[in-house]
């Protein structure tokens, strides 16, 4: 959601409602000054529409 090199926020919710997602977990921000975005108002958007999402903490694993 980073928006430089990858979707930003707007298009990634587009991609979400698009695709209707099991689950969306953000990645690619805040990493370098060129890709700073905020992923709780990702997280939050996508709530809003009725779409699962989980923030991961840095370097947590998942498994599914």
């Amino acid at each position: 959601i980073g928006d430089n090199f990858t979707m930003g926020i707007d298009d990634a919710l587009k991609a979400a409602e698009l695709l209707q997602p099991a689950l969306t977990i953000p990645i690619h921000y805040n990493t370098t000054p060129m890709i700073l975005a905020d992923p709780e108002r990702f997280i939050s958007a996508l709530q809003s529409r009725g779409l699962k999402a989980l923030l991961l903490p840095g370097g947590e694993p998942l498994e599914f």
